[in-house]
């Protein structure tokens, strides 16, 4: 049999193109994608799960995959499930793991971190977390990272291309690593570590009565409610409202221009766009109202009414922190100047801290008023006969009054006798004075007593 001539030259360039192809054949390629299931805010201490995908995007076979993750500063590792993972030692809140078995081209293999997110108040970068591969092995056991074509595998968070949270280069497994950290092009990410986060909705509440001086009934009263977003998200829409009672007069009119629409006793307040760690005052105006003699009748709560995304989903249930719209019996035990009054900081009944959606804001108001009535029940009164009268005296304001001095003017029919009335004394021409130094609470009253002798009284006419 005769053999085809082949040309040297043709001999040469094919043995040139399989030499080339030859490294093609046994590349390694490995990618990881990061992600969760709980694509909902969450509250405080609920276990998220993290699932992390490592594919083989390779032609050859890896194993011993050896796994990197970092969590944010307000974010915990829920050992109690998934316990495959272990401190890396060197850097504060990562945790490492290995995927032992064998992952074939084209295959995958995925492994969960579960974490308990808390609050942080300075960064809103706390509950986020990031994952890389870090190693690999060949099924002969040799460490073959360095032969990655498109990513280096290390145990350094701040030098991957990619990895912007939300945009394209997030969940990406086709990129080629020539971006910079940060950078948003899917096609130019390094695809073996990816970035995710713990949703947090937390929105605060403070209530303030910044108008000052002696007050009077009718005056109108200025009040702000200073709401913080706490969160990692920019909101959607935010309600609040105000919870009127009846020391208050509520006038539409005089608010409705600055923003507020609704009757009492719960007008609303409705606001959006307000980014992580920003805030926004509300001012509200309200009249004194003396219909009412209850010392918390003055006691001006506000709270969180519903919370929206930025998509506009309610997310209020999942409220990191408190219960919207809820206006329980234990926020209303807050008091004005009390421990949890203004506190933003709080994480509810659950824990025995204050409900930081909700806030009172109290105006001192001084109300004493006397009521004196004659308590000897006889027609007339002859000379020399006793009269007794009764005096009470009644707190209608939320101050408590620690000394009361009351003073009586003595018609010219009437004599003091001092032996009778204890605690009282002359303190001028036809006065006498008592001092009360018991303190007297807010919407409670105390009766004193005098008694009069009755003496001749005779006016000239002319």
């Amino acid at each position: 049999m005769k053999w085809p001539f082949i040309s040297p030259k043709v001999f040469c360039l094919s043995t040139l193109f399989l030499l080339f192809l030859t490294p093609v054949f046994s590349q390694f390629d490995v990618a990881l994608r990061l992600t969760t299931i709980a694509t909902s805010p969450v509250k405080y201490g609920t276990s998220v799960p993290f699932n992390i995908t490592v594919f083989n995007q390779g032609l050859q076979p890896v194993t011993d995959v050896k796994v990197v993750i970092y969590l944010g500063t307000a974010l915990t590792y829920d050992s109690s499930i998934n316990n495959i993972w272990t401190p890396e030692g060197i850097t504060p809140n990562a945790y490492v793991t290995t995927i032992s078995s064998q992952i074939d081209p084209a295959a995958s293999s995925l492994i969960t971190m579960n974490v308990l997110p808390q609050p942080s108040y300075n960064n809103v970068n706390a509950w986020n977390v990031a994952a890389e591969v870090y190693e690999i092995e060949d099924i002969a056991g040799n460490i073959v990272s360095n032969l990655d074509l498109d990513s280096q595998h290390d145990k350094n968070p701040t030098n991957d291309a990619g990895g912007a949270l939300g945009a394209a280069s997030d969940d990406a497994i086709n990129g080629n690593g020539t971006g910079t950290p940060g950078s948003t092009s899917a096609a130019t990410d390094e695809d073996d570590h990816d970035v995710a986060k713990v949703r947090i909705y937390d929105v605060a509440l403070k209530k303030l009565l910044t108008t000052t001086g002696p007050i009077q009934y009718l005056d109108t009263l200025e009040f702000i409610s200073i709401v913080y977003n706490q969160g990692n998200e920019t909101t959607g829409q935010v309600i609040i409202q105000e919870l009127i009672t009846e020391g208050y007069i509520w006038d539409l009119p005089l608010n409705a221009p600055l923003g507020w629409a609704g009757a009492a006793p719960k007008p609303k307040y409705a606001f959006d766009n307000l980014a992580p760690y920003d805030s926004i005052i509300i001012p509200v105006k309200l009249i004194l109202s003396s219909e009412s003699f209850d010392g918390s009748a003055w006691d001006n709560y506000t709270e969180i009414f519903s919370v929206r995304d930025f998509n506009s989903v309610n997310v209020g249930p999942n409220e990191a922190d408190s219960e919207v719209n809820s206006n329980s019996v234990y926020e209303n035990l807050v008091l004005n100047g009390s421990a949890f009054d203004n506190d933003i900081f709080g994480q509810g009944q659950p824990v025995g801290e204050d409900e930081d959606d909700h806030d009172v804001a109290t105006p001192r108001v001084f109300d004493l008023a006397i009521k004196k009535e004659r308590s000897t029940a006889v027609p007339s009164y002859s000379y020399t006969q006793n009269v007794t009268y009764t005096v009470t005296l009644y707190n209608q304001g939320n101050v408590t009054a620690n000394t009361i001095t009351l003073t009586d003017t003595l018609p010219c029919g009437l004599e003091f006798l001092p032996g009778l009335n204890p605690g009282w004394a002359l303190s001028g021409p036809n006065k006498i004075s008592f001092t009360y130094n018991t303190p007297l609470a807010p919407a409670t009253n105390v009766t004193l007593q005098l008694i009069f002798g009755v003496n001749p009284c005779y006016v000239n006419p002319a």
